[in-house]
Protein backbone atom coordinates (compact mmCIF):
# COMPACT_ATOMS: atom_id res chain seq x y z
CA UNK A 1 0.00 0.00 0.00
CA UNK A 2 1.32 3.41 -0.96
CA UNK A 3 2.11 6.01 1.64
CA UNK A 4 -0.86 8.29 0.72
CA UNK A 5 -3.25 5.34 1.07
CA UNK A 6 -1.82 4.54 4.49
CA UNK A 7 -2.35 8.13 5.53
CA UNK A 8 -5.92 8.09 4.23
CA UNK A 9 -6.71 4.89 6.11
CA UNK A 10 -5.13 6.25 9.27
CA UNK A 11 -7.13 9.46 8.91
CA UNK A 12 -10.34 7.45 8.50
CA UNK A 13 -9.58 5.42 11.64
CA UNK A 14 -8.91 8.58 13.63
CA UNK A 15 -12.09 10.19 12.36
CA UNK A 16 -14.06 7.09 13.44
CA UNK A 17 -12.62 7.33 16.96
CA UNK A 18 -13.11 11.09 17.16
CA UNK A 19 -16.68 10.60 15.98
CA UNK A 20 -17.48 8.32 18.92
CA UNK A 21 -15.65 10.58 21.36
CA UNK A 22 -17.52 13.61 20.09
CA UNK A 23 -20.80 11.81 20.69
CA UNK A 24 -19.79 11.08 24.24
CA UNK A 25 -18.79 14.70 24.76
CA UNK A 26 -21.97 16.06 23.19
CA UNK A 27 -23.86 15.34 26.40
CA UNK A 28 -21.88 13.29 28.89
CA UNK A 29 -24.84 12.97 31.30
CA UNK A 30 -27.11 11.31 28.77
CA UNK A 31 -24.33 9.21 27.30
CA UNK A 32 -23.38 7.90 30.73
CA UNK A 33 -27.03 7.34 31.62
CA UNK A 34 -27.56 5.34 28.44
CA UNK A 35 -24.63 3.06 29.21
CA UNK A 36 -25.87 2.60 32.79
CA UNK A 37 -29.37 1.70 31.59
CA UNK A 38 -27.87 -0.85 29.21
CA UNK A 39 -26.02 -2.60 32.04
CA UNK A 40 -29.11 -2.53 34.25
CA UNK A 41 -31.21 -3.99 31.43
CA UNK A 42 -28.83 -6.89 30.85
CA UNK A 43 -28.65 -7.68 34.57
CA UNK A 44 -32.43 -7.42 34.91
CA UNK A 45 -32.98 -9.87 32.06
CA UNK A 46 -30.58 -12.43 33.51
CA UNK A 47 -32.01 -11.98 37.02
CA UNK A 48 -35.59 -12.44 35.78
CA UNK A 49 -34.70 -15.77 34.18
CA UNK A 50 -32.66 -16.96 37.15
CA UNK A 51 -35.55 -16.22 39.55
CA UNK A 52 -38.27 -17.68 37.33
CA UNK A 53 -36.79 -21.18 37.11
CA UNK A 54 -36.53 -21.74 40.92
CA UNK A 55 -39.99 -20.20 41.20
CA UNK A 56 -41.33 -23.09 39.15
CA UNK A 57 -39.78 -25.55 41.59
CA UNK A 58 -41.33 -23.68 44.54
CA UNK A 59 -44.77 -23.57 42.93
CA UNK A 60 -44.65 -27.23 41.85
CA UNK A 61 -42.47 -29.08 44.38
CA UNK A 62 -43.80 -32.59 43.74
CA UNK A 63 -41.33 -34.89 42.07
CA UNK A 64 -38.58 -32.34 41.78
CA UNK A 65 -36.38 -33.28 44.73
CA UNK A 66 -33.14 -31.49 45.49
CA UNK A 67 -32.15 -31.46 41.82
CA UNK A 68 -34.69 -28.78 40.96
CA UNK A 69 -32.31 -25.84 41.31
CA UNK A 70 -29.62 -27.48 39.19
CA UNK A 71 -31.71 -28.96 36.39
CA UNK A 72 -35.31 -27.90 37.05
CA UNK A 73 -36.68 -28.85 33.63
CA UNK A 74 -35.40 -32.43 33.74
CA UNK A 75 -36.53 -32.87 37.36
CA UNK A 76 -39.99 -31.43 36.80
CA UNK A 77 -40.59 -33.51 33.69
CA UNK A 78 -39.44 -36.76 35.27
CA UNK A 79 -41.96 -39.24 36.70
CA UNK A 80 -45.70 -38.93 37.01
CA UNK A 81 -45.47 -35.50 38.66
CA UNK A 82 -43.49 -34.21 35.72
CA UNK A 83 -46.06 -35.51 33.25
CA UNK A 84 -48.88 -34.01 35.31
CA UNK A 85 -47.16 -30.63 35.57
CA UNK A 86 -46.01 -30.35 31.93
CA UNK A 87 -48.69 -27.80 30.87
CA UNK A 88 -47.88 -25.54 33.81
CA UNK A 89 -44.13 -25.64 33.21
CA UNK A 90 -44.66 -25.14 29.48
CA UNK A 91 -46.35 -21.84 30.31
CA UNK A 92 -43.87 -20.72 32.99
CA UNK A 93 -40.72 -21.28 30.90
CA UNK A 94 -41.77 -18.94 28.07
CA UNK A 95 -43.06 -16.53 30.73
CA UNK A 96 -39.50 -16.26 32.02
CA UNK A 97 -38.24 -15.34 28.56
CA UNK A 98 -41.14 -12.96 27.98
CA UNK A 99 -40.48 -11.16 31.27
CA UNK A 100 -36.82 -10.79 30.37
CA UNK A 101 -37.82 -9.54 26.92
CA UNK A 102 -40.18 -6.90 28.36
CA UNK A 103 -37.55 -5.65 30.80
CA UNK A 104 -34.89 -5.48 28.11
CA UNK A 105 -37.02 -3.64 25.58
CA UNK A 106 -38.25 -1.19 28.19
CA UNK A 107 -34.62 -0.37 28.83
CA UNK A 108 -34.05 -0.29 25.05
CA UNK A 109 -36.68 2.43 24.65
CA UNK A 110 -35.12 4.40 27.49
CA UNK A 111 -31.75 4.02 25.80
CA UNK A 112 -33.14 5.35 22.54
CA UNK A 113 -34.73 8.28 24.33
CA UNK A 114 -31.49 9.12 26.10
CA UNK A 115 -29.42 8.63 22.97
CA UNK A 116 -31.61 10.96 20.93
CA UNK A 117 -31.44 13.66 23.56
CA UNK A 118 -27.72 13.17 23.90
CA UNK A 119 -27.27 13.63 20.15
CA UNK A 120 -29.41 16.79 19.93
CA UNK A 121 -26.50 19.14 20.59
CA UNK A 122 -24.26 17.21 18.25
CA UNK A 123 -26.76 17.09 15.39
CA UNK A 124 -27.64 20.77 15.75
CA UNK A 125 -23.94 21.60 15.51
CA UNK A 126 -23.49 19.32 12.52
CA UNK A 127 -26.55 20.65 10.70
CA UNK A 128 -25.32 24.20 11.22
CA UNK A 129 -21.99 23.33 9.62
CA UNK A 130 -23.80 21.45 6.87
CA UNK A 131 -26.07 24.33 5.89
CA UNK A 132 -23.33 26.94 6.11
CA UNK A 133 -20.55 25.01 4.43
CA UNK A 134 -21.84 22.92 1.56
CA UNK A 135 -25.46 21.92 1.05
CA UNK A 136 -27.41 24.96 2.16
CA UNK A 137 -26.19 26.98 -0.80
CA UNK A 138 -28.01 24.62 -3.15
CA UNK A 139 -31.32 24.05 -1.34
CA UNK A 140 -32.96 26.69 -3.54
CA UNK A 141 -32.75 26.85 -7.31
CA UNK A 142 -31.41 29.88 -9.05
CA UNK A 143 -33.04 31.83 -11.81
CA UNK A 144 -31.46 32.50 -15.17
CA UNK A 145 -32.06 35.74 -17.05
CA UNK A 146 -35.20 36.46 -15.04
CA UNK A 147 -36.79 33.11 -15.98
CA UNK A 148 -37.11 30.02 -13.83
CA UNK A 149 -34.69 27.36 -15.02
CA UNK A 150 -36.54 24.50 -16.71
CA UNK A 151 -34.93 21.92 -14.43
CA UNK A 152 -35.87 23.69 -11.21
CA UNK A 153 -38.42 21.11 -10.10
CA UNK A 154 -36.02 18.28 -10.83
CA UNK A 155 -33.23 19.99 -8.91
CA UNK A 156 -35.58 20.60 -5.99
CA UNK A 157 -36.47 16.91 -5.85
CA UNK A 158 -32.85 15.95 -6.32
CA UNK A 159 -31.77 18.05 -3.36
CA UNK A 160 -34.70 17.10 -1.12
CA UNK A 161 -32.46 14.46 0.45
CA UNK A 162 -29.78 16.94 1.40
CA UNK A 163 -30.80 16.56 5.04
CA UNK A 164 -30.20 12.78 4.97
CA UNK A 165 -26.68 13.00 6.42
CA UNK A 166 -27.90 14.99 9.43
CA UNK A 167 -30.83 12.60 9.87
CA UNK A 168 -28.46 9.63 9.76
CA UNK A 169 -26.23 11.12 12.42
CA UNK A 170 -29.24 11.88 14.62
CA UNK A 171 -31.34 8.72 14.25
CA UNK A 172 -28.90 5.85 13.84
CA UNK A 173 -27.00 6.28 17.15
CA UNK A 174 -30.27 5.90 19.06
CA UNK A 175 -30.35 2.25 17.96
CA UNK A 176 -26.76 1.39 18.75
CA UNK A 177 -27.40 0.43 22.35
CA UNK A 178 -30.98 -0.89 22.53
CA UNK A 179 -30.68 -3.86 20.16
CA UNK A 180 -27.28 -5.01 21.45
CA UNK A 181 -28.67 -4.91 25.00
CA UNK A 182 -31.68 -6.99 23.95
CA UNK A 183 -29.42 -9.52 22.22
CA UNK A 184 -27.13 -9.86 25.26
CA UNK A 185 -30.09 -10.30 27.63
CA UNK A 186 -31.75 -12.95 25.45
CA UNK A 187 -28.49 -14.84 24.99
CA UNK A 188 -28.00 -14.71 28.76
CA UNK A 189 -31.48 -16.13 29.23
CA UNK A 190 -30.78 -18.96 26.80
CA UNK A 191 -27.44 -19.69 28.46
CA UNK A 192 -29.14 -20.04 31.85
CA UNK A 193 -31.69 -22.46 30.39
CA UNK A 194 -29.23 -24.58 28.42
CA UNK A 195 -25.54 -23.65 28.10
CA UNK A 196 -24.85 -26.52 25.69
CA UNK A 197 -27.60 -25.58 23.25
CA UNK A 198 -26.61 -21.92 23.40
CA UNK A 199 -23.02 -22.81 22.56
CA UNK A 200 -24.15 -25.01 19.67
CA UNK A 201 -26.38 -22.23 18.33
CA UNK A 202 -23.61 -19.65 18.56
CA UNK A 203 -21.47 -21.86 16.33
CA UNK A 204 -24.14 -21.58 13.62
CA UNK A 205 -24.79 -17.86 13.98
CA UNK A 206 -21.39 -16.29 13.12
CA UNK A 207 -21.26 -17.45 9.47
CA UNK A 208 -24.79 -16.20 8.82
CA UNK A 209 -24.14 -12.99 10.73
CA UNK A 210 -20.89 -12.42 8.84
CA UNK A 211 -22.52 -12.94 5.44
CA UNK A 212 -25.46 -10.67 6.25
CA UNK A 213 -23.22 -8.02 7.78
CA UNK A 214 -21.03 -8.07 4.69
CA UNK A 215 -24.09 -7.56 2.54
CA UNK A 216 -25.33 -4.63 4.57
CA UNK A 217 -21.84 -3.17 4.52
CA UNK A 218 -22.18 -3.10 0.75
CA UNK A 219 -25.47 -1.24 1.20
CA UNK A 220 -23.69 1.27 3.41
CA UNK A 221 -20.93 1.76 0.86
CA UNK A 222 -23.39 2.14 -2.01
CA UNK A 223 -25.50 4.57 0.02
CA UNK A 224 -22.42 6.64 0.80
CA UNK A 225 -21.48 6.76 -2.87
CA UNK A 226 -25.04 7.57 -3.93
CA UNK A 227 -25.41 10.45 -1.47
CA UNK A 228 -22.06 11.93 -2.42
CA UNK A 229 -22.75 11.65 -6.17
CA UNK A 230 -26.21 13.14 -5.81
CA UNK A 231 -24.85 16.04 -3.80
CA UNK A 232 -22.15 16.80 -6.35
CA UNK A 233 -24.63 16.66 -9.23
CA UNK A 234 -27.12 18.89 -7.44
CA UNK A 235 -24.46 21.45 -6.65
CA UNK A 236 -23.26 21.61 -10.24
CA UNK A 237 -26.77 21.85 -11.71
CA UNK A 238 -27.79 24.61 -9.33
CA UNK A 239 -24.63 26.57 -10.05
CA UNK A 240 -25.07 26.09 -13.78
CA UNK A 241 -28.68 27.32 -13.61
CA UNK A 242 -27.97 30.30 -11.38
CA UNK A 243 -24.64 31.61 -12.62
CA UNK A 244 -24.54 30.85 -16.33
CA UNK A 245 -24.07 34.52 -17.37
CA UNK A 246 -20.78 34.79 -15.53
CA UNK A 247 -19.68 31.32 -16.63
CA UNK A 248 -20.41 32.26 -20.24
CA UNK A 249 -18.63 35.59 -19.98
CA UNK A 250 -15.46 33.85 -18.86
CA UNK A 251 -15.75 31.18 -21.57
CA UNK A 252 -16.26 28.62 -18.80
CA UNK A 253 -19.58 27.13 -20.01
CA UNK A 254 -17.91 24.14 -21.66
CA UNK A 255 -15.98 23.45 -18.46
CA UNK A 256 -19.18 23.71 -16.40
CA UNK A 257 -21.19 21.50 -18.76
CA UNK A 258 -18.49 18.84 -18.89
CA UNK A 259 -18.34 18.79 -15.09
CA UNK A 260 -22.14 18.57 -14.85
CA UNK A 261 -22.35 15.69 -17.33
CA UNK A 262 -19.55 13.85 -15.54
CA UNK A 263 -21.34 14.17 -12.20
CA UNK A 264 -24.64 13.16 -13.82
CA UNK A 265 -23.15 9.91 -15.12
CA UNK A 266 -21.55 9.26 -11.75
CA UNK A 267 -24.89 9.78 -9.96
CA UNK A 268 -26.70 7.42 -12.35
CA UNK A 269 -24.11 4.70 -11.90
CA UNK A 270 -24.21 5.09 -8.10
CA UNK A 271 -28.02 4.90 -8.04
CA UNK A 272 -28.10 1.76 -10.20
CA UNK A 273 -25.44 0.08 -8.08
CA UNK A 274 -27.29 0.94 -4.86
CA UNK A 275 -30.58 -0.37 -6.29
CA UNK A 276 -29.06 -3.72 -7.25
CA UNK A 277 -27.56 -4.27 -3.81
CA UNK A 278 -30.71 -3.17 -1.97
CA UNK A 279 -32.82 -5.67 -3.92
CA UNK A 280 -30.42 -8.55 -3.32
CA UNK A 281 -29.37 -8.15 0.31
CA UNK A 282 -32.77 -8.50 2.09
CA UNK A 283 -33.48 -11.70 0.15
CA UNK A 284 -30.09 -13.07 1.15
CA UNK A 285 -30.62 -12.11 4.80
CA UNK A 286 -34.02 -13.80 4.97
CA UNK A 287 -32.65 -16.93 3.33
CA UNK A 288 -29.77 -17.14 5.80
CA UNK A 289 -32.14 -16.50 8.71
CA UNK A 290 -34.43 -19.31 7.59
CA UNK A 291 -31.44 -21.64 7.20
CA UNK A 292 -30.15 -20.89 10.71
CA UNK A 293 -33.64 -21.27 12.18
CA UNK A 294 -34.12 -24.65 10.52
CA UNK A 295 -30.67 -25.79 11.67
CA UNK A 296 -31.42 -24.84 15.29
CA UNK A 297 -34.78 -26.64 15.24
CA UNK A 298 -33.17 -29.79 13.83
CA UNK A 299 -30.40 -29.57 16.43
CA UNK A 300 -32.86 -29.26 19.30
CA UNK A 301 -35.08 -32.03 17.92
CA UNK A 302 -32.07 -34.33 17.70
CA UNK A 303 -31.28 -33.54 21.34
CA UNK A 304 -34.79 -34.55 22.37
CA UNK A 305 -34.64 -37.77 20.34
CA UNK A 306 -31.34 -38.69 21.99
CA UNK A 307 -32.80 -38.00 25.44
CA UNK A 308 -30.45 -35.11 26.18
CA UNK A 309 -33.24 -32.52 26.29
CA UNK A 310 -36.62 -32.37 27.95
CA UNK A 311 -39.77 -30.95 26.41
CA UNK A 312 -39.62 -27.93 28.71
CA UNK A 313 -36.07 -27.09 27.68
CA UNK A 314 -37.05 -27.48 24.05
CA UNK A 315 -40.02 -25.11 24.33
CA UNK A 316 -38.15 -22.52 26.39
CA UNK A 317 -35.12 -22.51 24.13
CA UNK A 318 -37.12 -22.11 20.92
CA UNK A 319 -39.14 -19.27 22.45
CA UNK A 320 -35.98 -17.37 23.29
CA UNK A 321 -34.44 -18.17 19.90
CA UNK A 322 -37.35 -16.80 17.88
CA UNK A 323 -37.37 -13.69 20.04
CA UNK A 324 -33.65 -13.31 19.36
CA UNK A 325 -33.89 -13.82 15.59
CA UNK A 326 -35.44 -10.40 14.66
CA UNK A 327 -33.00 -8.68 17.02
CA UNK A 328 -30.09 -10.38 15.26
CA UNK A 329 -31.44 -9.29 11.87
CA UNK A 330 -31.68 -5.70 13.04
CA UNK A 331 -28.13 -5.87 14.34
CA UNK A 332 -26.82 -6.99 10.96
CA UNK A 333 -28.77 -4.21 9.28
CA UNK A 334 -27.35 -1.79 11.81
CA UNK A 335 -23.88 -2.61 10.56
CA UNK A 336 -24.70 -1.06 7.19
CA UNK A 337 -26.49 1.85 8.84
CA UNK A 338 -23.46 2.55 10.99
CA UNK A 339 -21.28 2.80 7.91
CA UNK A 340 -23.76 5.20 6.32
CA UNK A 341 -23.89 7.24 9.51
CA UNK A 342 -20.11 7.32 9.72
CA UNK A 343 -19.91 8.57 6.16
CA UNK A 344 -22.54 11.21 6.89
CA UNK A 345 -20.67 12.28 10.01
CA UNK A 346 -17.40 12.65 8.15
CA UNK A 347 -19.07 14.83 5.51
CA UNK A 348 -20.74 16.96 8.15
CA UNK A 349 -17.66 17.48 10.28
CA UNK A 350 -14.82 17.47 7.81
CA UNK A 351 -16.23 18.90 4.58
CA UNK A 352 -12.78 18.53 3.12
CA UNK A 353 -12.23 20.66 0.00
CA UNK A 354 -11.32 19.02 -3.26
CA UNK A 355 -7.65 19.04 -4.06
CA UNK A 356 -7.27 22.08 -6.29
CA UNK A 357 -3.56 22.56 -5.79
CA UNK A 358 -2.45 21.15 -9.14
CA UNK A 359 -0.29 23.70 -10.89
CA UNK A 360 -1.03 24.21 -14.56
CA UNK A 361 1.17 26.34 -16.82
CA UNK A 362 -0.37 29.61 -17.98
CA UNK A 363 -1.33 29.45 -21.68
CA UNK A 364 0.10 31.97 -24.17
CA UNK A 365 -1.54 35.40 -24.22
CA UNK A 366 -4.54 35.68 -26.52
CA UNK A 367 -4.15 37.81 -29.64
CA UNK A 368 -7.59 39.43 -29.48
CA UNK A 369 -7.49 43.21 -29.68
CA UNK A 370 -9.67 45.46 -27.57
CA UNK A 371 -13.02 45.68 -29.38
CA UNK A 372 -14.96 48.77 -30.33
CA UNK A 373 -18.57 48.43 -29.15
CA UNK A 374 -21.29 49.92 -31.33
CA UNK A 375 -25.01 50.25 -30.51
CA UNK A 376 -27.48 50.84 -33.34
CA UNK A 377 -31.14 51.74 -32.84
CA UNK A 378 -31.20 49.91 -29.54
CA UNK A 379 -34.49 49.75 -27.66
CA UNK A 380 -35.22 47.54 -24.66
CA UNK A 381 -37.94 47.15 -22.03
CA UNK A 382 -38.13 45.56 -18.62
CA UNK A 383 -40.74 42.88 -17.76
CA UNK A 384 -44.11 44.61 -17.77
CA UNK A 385 -43.48 46.56 -20.95
CA UNK A 386 -41.84 49.71 -19.53
CA UNK A 387 -39.18 50.93 -21.94
CA UNK A 388 -35.95 51.91 -20.22
CA UNK A 389 -33.50 52.05 -23.14
CA UNK A 390 -33.87 53.99 -26.37
CA UNK A 391 -30.48 54.56 -28.00
CA UNK A 392 -30.24 55.68 -31.62
CA UNK A 393 -26.50 55.27 -32.02
CA UNK A 394 -23.57 54.98 -29.62
CA UNK A 395 -19.93 53.99 -29.93
CA UNK A 396 -17.47 52.98 -27.22
CA UNK A 397 -13.90 53.29 -28.56
CA UNK A 398 -11.48 50.39 -28.10
CA UNK A 399 -8.97 50.47 -25.28
CA UNK A 400 -10.77 53.21 -23.34
CA UNK A 401 -12.61 53.36 -20.02
CA UNK A 402 -16.23 54.47 -20.44
CA UNK A 403 -18.32 55.26 -17.37
CA UNK A 404 -22.04 54.57 -17.86
CA UNK A 405 -23.94 56.85 -15.48
CA UNK A 406 -27.56 57.64 -14.77
CA UNK A 407 -30.17 57.49 -12.02
CA UNK A 408 -31.46 54.23 -10.62
CA UNK A 409 -33.79 52.62 -13.13
CA UNK A 410 -32.21 54.19 -16.19
CA UNK A 411 -31.12 50.79 -17.54
CA UNK A 412 -27.38 50.72 -16.83
CA UNK A 413 -27.33 47.06 -15.78
CA UNK A 414 -29.68 46.08 -18.62
CA UNK A 415 -27.39 47.78 -21.14
CA UNK A 416 -24.39 45.78 -19.91
CA UNK A 417 -26.42 42.56 -20.11
CA UNK A 418 -27.42 43.36 -23.70
CA UNK A 419 -23.82 44.13 -24.69
CA UNK A 420 -22.74 40.85 -23.12
CA UNK A 421 -25.53 39.02 -24.94
CA UNK A 422 -27.33 37.85 -21.79
CA UNK A 423 -30.48 39.88 -22.54
CA UNK A 424 -32.17 40.44 -25.90
CA UNK A 425 -33.27 43.97 -26.88
CA UNK A 426 -36.69 44.69 -28.33
CA UNK A 427 -34.95 45.94 -31.46
CA UNK A 428 -31.54 47.08 -32.65
CA UNK A 429 -28.09 45.49 -32.77
CA UNK A 430 -24.90 45.38 -30.74
CA UNK A 431 -21.62 45.02 -32.63
CA UNK A 432 -18.16 44.06 -31.44
CA UNK A 433 -15.64 45.37 -33.96
CA UNK A 434 -18.51 45.86 -36.44
CA UNK A 435 -19.62 42.24 -36.04
CA UNK A 436 -23.08 41.78 -34.48
CA UNK A 437 -23.41 39.37 -31.60
CA UNK A 438 -25.87 36.52 -32.01
CA UNK A 439 -28.66 35.44 -29.70
CA UNK A 440 -28.52 33.15 -27.86
CA UNK A 441 -25.21 34.62 -26.86
CA UNK A 442 -22.34 33.91 -29.25
CA UNK A 443 -19.22 36.03 -28.82
CA UNK A 444 -17.65 37.04 -32.16
CA UNK A 445 -14.56 34.96 -32.92
CA UNK A 446 -14.88 33.35 -29.48
CA UNK A 447 -13.51 36.51 -27.90
CA UNK A 448 -13.27 36.20 -24.09
CA UNK A 449 -14.47 39.01 -21.86
CA UNK A 450 -14.78 39.75 -18.17
CA UNK A 451 -18.17 40.39 -16.58
CA UNK A 452 -18.84 41.54 -13.01
CA UNK A 453 -22.58 41.79 -12.23
CA UNK A 454 -23.99 43.45 -9.14
CA UNK A 455 -24.69 40.02 -7.63
CA UNK A 456 -21.32 39.00 -6.23
CA UNK A 457 -21.84 35.25 -6.33
CA UNK A 458 -19.51 32.50 -5.17
CA UNK A 459 -19.50 28.76 -5.64
CA UNK A 460 -18.81 26.19 -2.96
CA UNK A 461 -15.09 25.56 -3.11
CA UNK A 462 -11.74 27.17 -2.67
CA UNK A 463 -10.71 30.73 -3.51
CA UNK A 464 -8.78 29.29 -6.44
CA UNK A 465 -11.86 27.56 -7.83
CA UNK A 466 -13.91 30.74 -7.45
CA UNK A 467 -11.39 32.88 -9.33
CA UNK A 468 -10.10 30.47 -11.97
CA UNK A 469 -13.39 28.69 -12.82
CA UNK A 470 -11.45 25.80 -14.29
CA UNK A 471 -9.11 27.98 -16.35
CA UNK A 472 -5.42 27.00 -16.30
CA UNK A 473 -3.92 29.71 -14.12
CA UNK A 474 -0.76 29.45 -12.05
CA UNK A 475 -0.72 29.98 -8.31
CA UNK A 476 1.63 32.95 -8.76
CA UNK A 477 -0.77 34.72 -11.13
CA UNK A 478 -3.71 34.18 -8.80
CA UNK A 479 -1.81 35.43 -5.78
CA UNK A 480 -0.53 38.49 -7.66
CA UNK A 481 -4.01 39.55 -8.76
CA UNK A 482 -5.48 39.03 -5.30
CA UNK A 483 -2.72 41.05 -3.68
CA UNK A 484 -3.11 43.84 -6.25
CA UNK A 485 -6.75 44.10 -5.16
CA UNK A 486 -5.78 44.10 -1.49
CA UNK A 487 -7.02 40.56 -0.80
CA UNK A 488 -4.71 38.69 1.56
CA UNK A 489 -6.23 35.25 0.97
CA UNK A 490 -4.79 31.77 0.68
CA UNK A 491 -6.06 30.40 -2.63
CA UNK A 492 -6.80 27.09 -0.86
CA UNK A 493 -9.18 28.76 1.60
CA UNK A 494 -12.60 27.07 1.51
CA UNK A 495 -15.61 29.37 1.06
CA UNK A 496 -19.00 28.49 2.49
CA UNK A 497 -22.54 29.59 1.81
CA UNK A 498 -22.71 33.10 0.38
CA UNK A 499 -18.92 33.31 0.28
CA UNK A 500 -18.56 33.06 4.06
CA UNK A 501 -16.38 34.13 5.81
CA UNK A 502 -15.66 36.89 3.27
CA UNK A 503 -17.23 40.33 3.65
CA UNK A 504 -19.28 41.96 0.90
CA UNK A 505 -16.30 44.08 -0.17
CA UNK A 506 -14.01 41.05 -0.27
CA UNK A 507 -16.52 39.15 -2.42
CA UNK A 508 -16.69 42.14 -4.75
CA UNK A 509 -12.92 42.19 -5.16
CA UNK A 510 -12.96 38.40 -5.66
CA UNK A 511 -15.38 38.93 -8.57
CA UNK A 512 -13.03 41.56 -10.00
CA UNK A 513 -10.09 39.17 -9.74
CA UNK A 514 -12.14 36.56 -11.60
CA UNK A 515 -12.82 39.06 -14.41
CA UNK A 516 -9.19 40.21 -14.65
CA UNK A 517 -7.71 36.70 -15.00
CA UNK A 518 -6.27 36.30 -18.48
CA UNK A 519 -6.41 40.05 -19.24
CA UNK A 520 -9.58 39.90 -21.40
CA UNK A 521 -9.94 42.47 -24.22
CA UNK A 522 -13.34 43.59 -22.88
CA UNK A 523 -14.48 44.28 -19.30
CA UNK A 524 -18.13 44.87 -18.36
CA UNK A 525 -18.36 46.07 -14.76
CA UNK A 526 -21.62 46.79 -12.93
CA UNK A 527 -21.04 48.90 -9.80
CA UNK A 528 -17.64 47.25 -9.16
CA UNK A 529 -16.75 49.48 -6.18
CA UNK A 530 -20.13 49.90 -4.46
CA UNK A 531 -19.07 47.86 -1.40
CA UNK A 532 -15.49 49.17 -1.16
CA UNK A 533 -13.91 51.80 1.05
CA UNK A 534 -11.92 54.68 -0.44
CA UNK A 535 -8.55 52.89 -0.20
CA UNK A 536 -9.81 49.71 -1.87
CA UNK A 537 -11.60 51.75 -4.54
CA UNK A 538 -8.34 53.52 -5.42
CA UNK A 539 -6.66 50.12 -5.82
CA UNK A 540 -9.34 49.07 -8.31
CA UNK A 541 -9.14 52.36 -10.21
CA UNK A 542 -5.36 52.00 -10.40
CA UNK A 543 -5.74 48.54 -11.95
CA UNK A 544 -8.27 49.83 -14.48
CA UNK A 545 -5.87 52.59 -15.53
CA UNK A 546 -3.21 49.99 -16.31
CA UNK A 547 -5.60 48.39 -18.82
CA UNK A 548 -5.82 51.46 -21.08
CA UNK A 549 -4.98 50.67 -24.68
CA UNK A 550 -5.27 46.91 -24.13
CA UNK A 551 -8.82 46.50 -22.82
CA UNK A 552 -12.14 48.16 -23.52
CA UNK A 553 -13.75 48.88 -20.14
CA UNK A 554 -17.46 49.71 -19.73
CA UNK A 555 -18.33 50.43 -16.11
CA UNK A 556 -21.78 51.29 -14.77
CA UNK A 557 -21.22 53.37 -11.65
CA UNK A 558 -22.41 56.08 -9.28
CA UNK A 559 -18.90 56.66 -7.90
CA UNK A 560 -17.38 60.07 -8.59
CA UNK A 561 -13.89 58.59 -8.24
CA UNK A 562 -14.54 56.01 -10.96
CA UNK A 563 -16.21 58.60 -13.21
CA UNK A 564 -13.19 60.89 -12.82
CA UNK A 565 -10.86 58.09 -13.92
CA UNK A 566 -12.90 57.33 -17.07
CA UNK A 567 -11.94 58.49 -20.56
CA UNK A 568 -15.59 58.97 -21.51
CA UNK A 569 -18.94 59.28 -19.76
CA UNK A 570 -22.11 57.82 -21.25
CA UNK A 571 -25.27 59.32 -19.74
CA UNK A 572 -28.49 57.31 -19.44
CA UNK A 573 -31.34 59.49 -18.17
CA UNK A 574 -34.65 57.91 -17.28
CA UNK A 575 -36.51 56.84 -20.47
CA UNK A 576 -34.03 58.70 -22.68
CA UNK A 577 -30.42 58.15 -23.73
CA UNK A 578 -27.75 60.12 -25.54
CA UNK A 579 -24.77 59.09 -27.60
CA UNK A 580 -21.35 58.68 -26.10
CA UNK A 581 -19.83 62.00 -25.13
CA UNK A 582 -16.26 63.06 -24.41
CA UNK A 583 -15.52 63.06 -20.73
CA UNK A 584 -16.56 66.18 -18.89
CA UNK A 585 -15.11 67.44 -15.61
CA UNK A 586 -16.97 66.07 -12.63
CA UNK A 587 -17.88 68.60 -9.99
Amino acid sequence: MSEPNREERRSAELSWVSWLLEMARADSLWFGGTVLLSVVGALAGALATWLMVPLAAVLFPEGTGGDALHNPSRALFSGSAGIRLMPAIASIAPLSVALSFVVVFTVKNLCEFGSRLGCDTLVAKAEFRLRNSLWGQYLTCGRASGRTFSGARFIHELLAGASEPAAAVGAIPARWIGDPVAAVALLGTMAVISPHLTSAMLVLLPPAWWATRKGFRHIGNRTETRLAARGRLGARMSELASFHPVLASHAAMDWALINTRRHEQSAIRAALSWSRVVRLIPLTAETLGAFVGAAVILLVAEGIRAGALSGGEFLTFLTAFFLLLPVAKRLTALSGDMRTSRSAWERLVSLLPADARTKVPVPPSETFRAPAITLRTLRASIPGGTRVLDIGHAEFPPGEITAIVGPTGSGKSLLLEIIAGFSVPDEGTVCWNERPIASPHVVPEGMPFGYVPQDRWTISGTVRENVALGRPVSETTLTTILQALGLDLDIRTELGQGGAPLSSGERQRLALARALIGQPPLLLLDEPTSALDAVSEERVIGLLRTLRGRTTVLVATHSNAVISAADRVFHLPLQFATTALPREPVT
